[in-house]
C-alpha cells in the first residue's frame, strides 16, 4: 500500500462525495476511524482498526491500523484471497454457505454433530 503525506494532508481539506468511497462486503471499521481522500475503496473483508486513518484504498482482506493506516496483517492467507474472492460468498444464503468451515490451517477438521 503506497501512502503520501501530502495526499493525506490534502485529504482533511477535502470532502469525499457521495458514491465516491465504497466500502466492501464484509469490511469493518473500527470506531473513530477517519477515511479521508484520495481513498476510493475499503476492500472486501478488510478490517479498519479502531482510530485508523485511511489516506489510501485498503486492499482486498487487509487489517489496516494506525495514521496513516498502513497493512499490518492479512485476514486470510494471502495465496487464498482470490480463492475466497472468486467464490463471491456475499452472493450466497446462509443455508448455502451452512457447509462451510473454517478450520485453521493444519488443523484437524472438527467431528461432525448428530
Amino acid at each position: 500500500m503506497e501512502f503520501s503525506w501530502t495526499s493525506c494532508r490534502a485529504g482533511f481539506n477535502e470532502r469525499i462525495a457521495s458514491g465516491e468511497l465504497k466500502i466492501a462486503h464484509g469490511a469493518w471499521l473500527g470506531h473513530n476511524v477517519a477515511v479521508v481522500p484520495p481513498t476510493r475503496r475499503i476492500g472486501i473483508g478488510a478490517v479498519v482498526r479502531a482510530g485508523s486513518v485511511v489516506c489510501t484504498d485498503v486492499p482486498d482482506y487487509a487489517i489496516v491500523s494506525g495514521f496513516p493506516a498502513r497493512v499490518v496483517g492479512w485476514r486470510i492467507p494471502k495465496d487464498r484471497i482470490p480463492v475466497v474472492l472468486a467464490s463471491q460468498w456475499w452472493e450466497r444464503s446462509p443455508g448455502q454457505l451452512g457447509g462451510c468451515r473454517a478450520e485453521p490451517a493444519g488443523a484437524a477438521p472438527a467431528p461432525a454433530a448428530e
